[in-house]
């Protein structure tokens, strides 16, 4: 089976759209509208930004795959989509966090750090060099 490029690339896009939309909805509810869920709220920040990290990476890796700093843009977007995102949630009652958006800051670059490595990767093996 072999993957289509231009569908691959609308996949990845829509999927990061609604995934964006989905924490940020999430993130601008009032506390008490949350649902509670047993993890550590740090923890709750890394996975969630680590997965907007990956998406990220992944759709600019679909749109320019020869831009070589796809994870340097793609952390520079998730840090500041994270302090946006802080910031916003003072409004609807929720606190303004640091420990938060370093959270955010560590899941996003986590997501980037592993799929940079997996492009190199992949980069290397298409032009024959062992790593």
């Amino acid at each position: 089976m072999k993957l289509d490029p231009p569908k691959f690339r609308r996949l990845i896009q829509v999927l990061l759209g609604a995934y964006w939309l989905l924490i940020f909805t999430l993130t601008h509810l009032p506390p008490k509208h949350l649902p509670h869920v047993n993890l550590w709220d740090k923890a709750e920040h890394l996975l969630a930004y680590g997965a907007l990290g990956g998406l990220l990476f992944l759709a600019l890796w679909a749109m320019r795959p020869n831009l070589v700093q796809i994870g340097i843009v793609a952390l520079a977007i998730g840090m500041m989509y994270g302090a946006i995102d802080e910031w916003l949630q003072i409004p609807v009652g929720r606190d303004c966090d640091l420990q938060d958006w370093f959270a955010d800051t560590t899941g996003v670059a986590i997501a980037v750090v592993c799929l940079t490595f997996l492009r190199s990767r992949m980069t290397a093996k298409q032009r024959g060099i062992t790593i």
